[in-house]
C-alpha cells in the first residue's frame, strides 16, 4: 500500500530511517546497518555477473550511519560507514568510508565527509 518493495525479513539495524518512502526497492539479501537514511526511490539491488562459468551473484552491503538520497541505485556493492550517495546517483563500485559520491556513475567528490545522521540510534 505504500508503493515499496521493502521485505519483511530485511536485515537491518536500528535507528533505520525510510523518507517518502514511495518507490523504494529493497532486495531481501542485503545488509543494511545502524542509523541508515534512505529516501524515495532508493534501489538496493542485486548484481549479477555472467562468465562461461555461470553467474555469480552478490547483494549490496550498507554499513552504519549512510545516508542515500532521492532515486539512488545500489547495485551489489558496499557502502562504508558515514557515506553519503547523492540523489540520482548510480553506484557500481564500492565506496569507501564518509565519502561522497554522485553522479551516473557515481564519483567520490569528497573523502572526508562527516555522517549525516537524523535518526540516530544509540547501538
Amino acid at each position: 500500500m505504500a508503493g515499496m518493495d521493502f521485505p519483511s525479513a530485511i536485515q537491518a539495524g536500528p535507528g533505520l530511517l525510510l523518507i517518502h518512502g514511495w518507490g523504494l526497492v529493497v532486495n531481501k539479501d542485503c545488509k543494511i546497518g545502524s542509523n541508515v537514511t534512505l529516501f524515495n526511490g532508493v534501489v538496493l539491488g542485486r548484481k549479477d555477473t555472467i562468465t562461461a562459468e555461470g553467474r555469480t551473484t552478490v547483494y549490496p552491503v550498507v554499513g552504519n550511519d549512510v545516508w542515500i538520497g532521492a532515486h539512488a541505485v545500489i547495485l551489489g556493492v558496499s557502502i562504508g560507514e558515514g557515506a553519503i550517495v547523492g540523489p540520482g546517483s548510480v553506484v557500481t563500485k564500492d565506496v569507501p568510508p564518509h565519502c561522497v559520491v554522485v553522479g551516473n556513475p557515481a564519483k567520490i567528490i569528497r573523502r572526508d565527509a562527516y555522517p549525516d545522521v537524523v535518526n540516530r540510534f544509540a547501538v
